[in-house]
């Protein structure tokens, strides 16, 4: 009795799901992704991320939008769901007036431990961080 080869089929499921999961919590955490830092990050071409992005999205893992700078910026459901209650409650409203409201009802910041801590004292305020004033625009 011999055996050529060994290996275990459920080990390459779980390693990818374990992918998965870091995925979605590196989307959830960091709320602004880059599409060229994620690419790096998860070895996804930029085409490959945003399809897997849609993916995801389709299948109501994440919630979110990809806007016209190259970032991925996660919506929760709730701040969806502010969003939504307050264009039921005023009807009719202009684009730039939602952007507005928007960017008041959807957090933008990072909710990363933050290991740079020590190069932002080195660096100045907020050297390492991403600007929340990006939200949507009109």
């Amino acid at each position: 009795f011999e055996v050529e080869e060994a290996g275990d089929a459920g080990e390459g499921a779980e390693e990818e799901e374990g992918l998965l999961v870091r995925f979605v919590t590196t989307l959830q955490r960091r709320k602004v992704s880059t599409l060229e830092q994620l690419s790096a990050e998860f070895g996804l071409k930029t085409a490959d991320l945003v399809a897997r992005l849609r993916s995801l999205e389709a299948m109501g893992y994440v919630t979110g939008v990809v806007d016209d700078r190259g970032k991925f910026i996660f919506i929760s459901r709730d701040e969806l769901q502010a969003v939504s209650s307050y264009i039921r409650r005023k009807g009719r409203v202009r684009i730039s007036t939602l952007a507005q409201e928007s960017n008041r009802l959807i957090d933008l910041s990072s909710h990363e431990a933050e290991p740079e801590a020590d190069e932002e004292e080195e660096g100045g305020e907020g050297a390492a961080k991403e600007p929340a004033a990006g939200g949507v625009s009109s």
